[in-house]
């Protein structure tokens, strides 16, 4: 009878202090300082960097955006990304089973630091990552006639790759690598491509207890998010409810299924079949119905390429997906769109705390995330 009691207890509790649609139990911390007026207004720079070349946008206060020009990496670069989209690197990855692990890691981690400090780049394939990511902030300088210091980088899915490889290729390039309190590791391409179309974003950023609140309502999406480029055909299936927070499920690279292949090899019969296959066997994955499709790359608009993912999914989304959405607008430079928007958002947002009343005068009427006056949303604190 007593366990019953408290059961019931409980349940009452739940019920009373429970909040629909809430995304967390616990009241949002204050901030201690204010997120200066000139980050809030400032654009924002996206970076994406693909197996072949890169490409960056710039997010403005007023929402539009300006695209850089695409830039090729070289042949050592080309080599490095498709050598990093192999299986984790159980050396970068370590699992601290025992002492020898650790004081391995202690080790590479020392090294990369004295490389540093010698003004190196942590390790030889940083250097030529960031020598690419160098080149963007050279091109989207010119274009915005001023310097910039951050940016979100956007890559492909790379196991191999460690978020302190790319934060130092991004130091090594002179920027600092944007991150949100809510993103947990790097920017995928894919997650990049998803917020670049305008999905899974609330409106009222400035504000993360609106902006939760708001995240909180959108659906869950089924998303088979393809790449296709020179060199390399990419598909990954993932499900996400807000562009923050995406699940990764099942993903295949082939560098033997770019475009490159079928030009020198245009009268190979298996090629557009072999693509055909590869795309239907991540797509399947999201039986009965995807939500969105995402097309990206540079060939991305190749009409051959178009009609073979049209039959890659007619077994999926045949009666099911009417509604199916395609990336066709811009899908050479989706992801540094969405990078570009990320960057808009983290820089001039909060970490996981609300300004204080006497911050709102940093923010006014029109300007992008605007949350409006404290009057308005929940009186003084």
């Amino acid at each position: 009878m007593i366990a019953m009691d408290v059961l019931t207890a409980l349940l009452v509790a739940s019920a009373v202090f429970a909040q629909p649609d809430k995304p967390r139990w616990e009241p949002i911390p204050i901030c201690d300082d204010c997120v200066p007026r000139e980050l809030i207004v400032a654009p924002g720079v996206g970076i994406d960097l693909t197996s072949s070349y890169g490409t960056a946008a710039v997010r403005f206060n007023n929402k539009s955006i300006v695209n850089i020009d695409q830039i090729y990496s070289n042949k050592k670069y080309n080599a490095i990304i498709k050598e990093l989209s192999g299986p984790a690197d159980p050396e970068k990855h370590p699992k601290y089973g025992n002492i020898l692990d650790e004081l391995r890691d202690i080790w590479r981690k020392n090294q990369r630091r004295l490389r540093k400090l010698r003004g190196l780049p942590a390790t030889p394939e940083v250097g030529i990552i960031g020598d690419l990511i160098k080149q963007l902030r050279t091109a989207t300088e010119a274009r915005l006639g001023k310097p910039i210091a951050s940016a979100v980088l956007a890559t492909p899915r790379l196991p191999r790759v460690t978020d302190e490889d790319l934060d130092d290729a991004m130091a090594y390039a002179g920027l600092k690598n944007l991150k949100s309190y809510r993103t947990w590791t790097y920017v995928s391409e894919p997650q990049a491509t998803f917020a670049g179309m305008g999905f899974g974003l609330c409106e009222k950023w400035g504000d993360i207890e609106k902006c939760e609140d708001e995240e909180a309502t959108f659906p869950v999406a089924h998303v088979l998010s393809v790449t296709f480029t020179h060199d390399v055909l990419s598909a990954t299936y993932i499900t996400a409810q807000d562009a923050r927070t995406v699940s990764f499920g099942r993903t295949t690279t082939r560098y033997d299924l770019g475009l490159g292949t079928w030009l020198q090899n245009s009268g190979s019969p298996t090629y557009w079949n072999e693509i055909r296959e590869a795309i239907h066997r991540i797509a399947i994955i999201s039986l009965p119905l995807i939500d969105y499709l995402l097309l990206s790359g540079e060939d991305a608009t190749n009409e051959q390429f178009l009609e073979t993912v049209k039959e890659a999914l007619v077994p999926i989304t045949l009666g099911n997906a009417p509604g199916i959405v395609r990336t066709s607008i811009n899908p050479l430079h989706a992801g540094a769109e969405g990078a570009a928007e990320f960057a808009k958002r983290w820089q001039g947002g909060t970490w996981n705390c609300m300004e204080p009343p006497r911050c709102a005068g940093n923010w006014q009427p029109g300007d992008d995330g605007w949350r409006g006056s404290w009057s308005e949303l929940r009186g003084e604190l």
